[in-house]
C-alpha cells in the first residue's frame, strides 16, 4: 500500500499536466470560393455566403493544440459578375459541409494562458493546418450551352466527397478563464476542379479552392 501511495505522489503532478484542457466553440462567418466561375485570384466578396459551425479544441501544450471542426456554408459563383463572361452565363450554388482536424501553433500562447490582466497580454496570433473532408453538391445552370465541353461537364462523374487541406491564420483573445473569442481566416486547397461543377468548359488545369472566415466564441471545460 505504501508503494502505491508513493507511486501516486510521483505520478500525480505528471497526470495533472497530461490532462488536456478542452474547449468547445461556435463559429459564425462566411464561406467563399475560387474556381472556374471566378476570374480574379481572390474570392469575390459579393459571392460570400453565411457560414456556421462547431469546434472542439484540446491543448497539447500552451503553444500547440489539436482541433476538430464541423462547418457548414454555401458556395456560389456567376459569370454575370464579369463582363467578359456574359457570353457564357454559367452560374452555380453548392451546399458545403466540412469535417476537418487541424493542428494549431500559437507562439505567444504561454502568455495568454497565464490569464494576464492586461488585455493586450490575452491576445495572441496562431497558424493552423490539417486535413478535411468536404461534402459538396453543386447545382450548375449551364444556360442551355450545348458545346462539347459543357456536355462533358454535365455528364462528368465526380465524387461529392472531396479531401481538402485547411491552412490559415487566426487571433485568440482571452476574455476570462472560461470564455474566449477569436478571429480566423482559412483557405482550403482541394484535389478537384469540380467544386463548382465546371471543369472542361472552364479552366481544367487548376483545382478549385474555398475558404471560411469569421469569429469563434469558445468556452473552456477544463
Amino acid at each position: 500500500m505504501r508503494n502505491l501511495y508513493l507511486l501516486f505522489m510521483v505520478l500525480a503532478p505528471l497526470l495533472s499536466v497530461a490532462q488536456p484542457m478542452l474547449e468547445g466553440g461556435l463559429f459564425l462567418g462566411i464561406s467563399n470560393y475560387q474556381g472556374d466561375l471566378a476570374l480574379v485570384s481572390t474570392p469575390r466578396m459579393s459571392e460570400s455566403n453565411f457560414a456556421t459551425g462547431l469546434m472542439a479544441r484540446t491543448y497539447l501544450s500552451p503553444v500547440t493544440a489539436l482541433r476538430a471542426n464541423l462547418l457548414y456554408g454555401k458556395l456560389s459563383g456567376d459569370d454575370a459578375n464579369y463582363r467578359t463572361r456574359t457570353y457564357r452565363s454559367y452560374s452555380f450554388e453548392s451546399r458545403l459541409l466540412e469535417l476537418s482536424v487541424v493542428g494549431e501553433w500559437e507562439p505567444l500562447g504561454g502568455d495568454r494562458h497565464q490569464n494576464n490582466l492586461d488585455f493586450a497580454g490575452r491576445m495572441s496570433p496562431y497558424l493552423f493546418g490539417g486535413l478535411g473532408l468536404a461534402l459538396i453538391n453543386p447545382k450548375v445552370d449551364f444556360h442551355s450551352d450545348s458545346n462539347e465541353k459543357a456536355v462533358e461537364d454535365q455528364l462528368a462523374d465526380y465524387s461529392k466527397a472531396q479531401f481538402s487541406i485547411p491552412l490559415g491564420v487566426g487571433l485568440k483573445i482571452g476574455i476570462n478563464r472560461l470564455w474566449g473569442f477569436g478571429l480566423e481566416l482559412g483557405t482550403r486547397a482541394t484535389f478537384t476542379d469540380y467544386l463548382d461543377g465546371v471543369s472542361r468548359s472552364g479552366n481544367p488545369g487548376a483545382n478549385d479552392w474555398y475558404l471560411f472566415g469569421g469569429g469563434l466564441v469558445t468556452y473552456r471545460f477544463k
